[in-house]
């Protein structure tokens, strides 16, 4: 199972392996079976307490490597396959008071989960959410439904209705001609703020070509600092 850390990366701050403190009755596959069951169990704690809040698994979050390092290393400490060599229980509060507060003050930008496709769908085409803004995202959810082959409505549930969006081109719409470089190359004529365009997508055409109400959905979670009511703050960037 593929979680935030390996096998080889649990070790303790001094460099030191974890192998080293498990039984030595075990063998090294038994060793390797303890160590990555213990990785799944901070896995999934670390994901209920980030569901709601952003993308889950949030691997667009680098720092939750060393708190999925630090769970597994303080349940090792007191496991049953661990030796009595070191002040365990001490030890053991320390990497799991870290691991927590490590995710009580976590900060983070905005994110999506991966787009639901419509079980009804007729064409085979994709939607890529490309780009999120953390500065004008908005917890909602996002549906893309097809008005003819070649044309989507852009609809979120807070943000409302957006420009129609047009296959096989990124959305929204750029033009660098004189007079909007200024703006980040938006069409001002459909886009008078920047603010309304929380992220950059695309909807590829298929082998199928799409028919009149497909559709795809995306969940979208403001930053952690936008969700706090916060102007600035510690953005931890993936």
């Amino acid at each position: 199972m593929s979680t935030y850390a390996s096998n080889a990366e649990i070790q303790f701050d001094t460099g030191r392996s974890v192998v080293e403190l498990l039984s030595e009755e075990l063998t090294a596959d038994e060793q390797q079976n303890v160590i990555s069951t213990a990785r799944e169990r901070a896995f999934n704690t670390i994901n209920s307490k980030l569901k709601g809040k952003t993308a889950v698994p949030a691997f667009h979050i680098d720092v939750l490597k060393q708190v999925e390092i630090d769970f597994v290393l303080s349940e090792l400490l007191v496991g049953a396959y661990t030796l009595e060599s070191m002040n365990q229980s001490e030890w053991a509060e320390k990497y799991s008071e870290r691991a927590k507060n490590a995710l009580a003050e976590l900060y983070f930008d905005a994110s999506v989960e991966e787009p639901i496709v419509y079980s009804g769908n007729v064409g085979d085409g994709t939607l890529k959410i490309i780009s999120v803004f953390s500065e004008y995202a908005k917890e909602e959810t996002w549906v893309f439904t097809a008005l003819n082959a070649t044309e989507f409505s852009v609809i979120g549930s807070v943000s409302g209705t957006f420009p129609t969006l047009t296959i096989d081109k990124d959305y929204p719409e750029k033009d660098w001609g004189l007079g909007n470089v200024f703006d980040y190359g938006l069409k001002l004529s459909n886009y008078p703020t920047l603010g309304r365009t929380p992220f950059i997508c695309r909807i590829n055409n298929g082998s199928v070509a799409f028919e009149k109400y497909d559709n795809f959905s995306v969940k979208m979670f403001a930053s952690e600092s936008s969700r706090r009511g916060i102007s600035t703050g510690r953005l931890i960037r993936g």
